[in-house]
């Protein structure tokens, strides 16, 4: 693997670290890694950079999304840079401290507010200063509105302790936000809850899964007993991948491979 030709692709979590290497002259991506971490996460997060073969490499390109919770979709028409963090903090008052960023999406004409924690911000600059960042959302919400996909669904990200849900009526986005499970039926409360909210029949309503759950876990199991079309996640078309990743499902890795469109 050439890296003076690839891009690293970082999803940077509450609880995780994920990050895919992709040639940029052919799309191919080549390596990915996924880790879950306890409660010492920066502690754990720098030996992994410091150590990790692929971490180590120098790459011309590296983007890191950042993916927590804190964080808001602000239409324009409200949005100003100076008053991110006031809105941050009016939305989410028991924000820990970090300057705000905001991330434009011209096609819903708003922009996606969210705080940057600077001990994992300062890491990673650190180590790539190259590296340009934005949100996890922001790159999912533009996915979505590049391709030509049913109006109307649920979509939900699964990681091991938390999910991202987006529901989208008619092409408008509706609900896009974390939350924590313990569970498997939190998950199904959660999305029927939603759904209800909105007064979308769960019968009707389609439901796009994508993360690490398996298609015969007791939590995919909980989430067909109240949806009835439930299908998952499958990687970008545009792109190629390296072999080794057909023993996975695709909807294992569908979230970082699709934050690269």
């Amino acid at each position: 693997m050439d890296h003076s030709r690839c891009r690293l692709i970082i999803d940077a979590g509450q609880n995780h670290f994920c990050f895919a290497v992709q040639e940029m002259d052919t799309g191919e991506f080549l390596s990915l890694e996924y880790y879950q971490f306890s409660t010492a996460r920066q502690d754990e997060l720098r030996k992994l950079i410091d150590t990790d073969p692929t971490l180590r490499c120098a790459y011309p390109e590296v983007h890191v999304f950042y993916n927590h919770s804190r964080g808001l979709l602000v239409p324009d028409t409200y949005y100003q840079p100076d008053n991110a963090g006031r809105l941050l903090e009016l939305m989410r008052g028991d924000l820990p401290s970090g300057p705000p960023a905001g991330d434009a999406i011209p096609e819903m004409g708003a922009t996606y507010v969210y705080s940057v924690l600077p001990e994992l911000h300062d890491m990673l600059v650190h180590k790539y200063p190259n590296l340009s960042f934005s949100h996890f959302n922001t790159g999912w919400l533009k996915r979505r509105l590049s391709l030509d996909i049913p109006s109307s669904r649920l979509e939900a990200v699964l990681y091991p302790s938390h999910l991202i849900v987006t529901l989208w009526s008619e092409g408008r986005l509706l609900v896009n936000q974390y939350y924590d499970y313990d569970t498997p039926e939190d998950v199904a409360w959660c999305l029927l809850n939603v759904a209800r909210q909105w007064g979308m029949p769960p019968g009707d309503l389609p439901v796009v899964i994508s993360g690490l759950v398996e298609s015969h876990s007791p939590m995919y199991a909980e989430i067909r007993k109240y949806f009835m079309y439930v299908e998952l996640d499958t990687w970008p078309s545009q792109f190629r991948y390296d072999p080794a990743f057909e023993q996975y499902p695709q909807h294992f890795f569908s979230p970082i491979f699709s934050l690269a469109t």
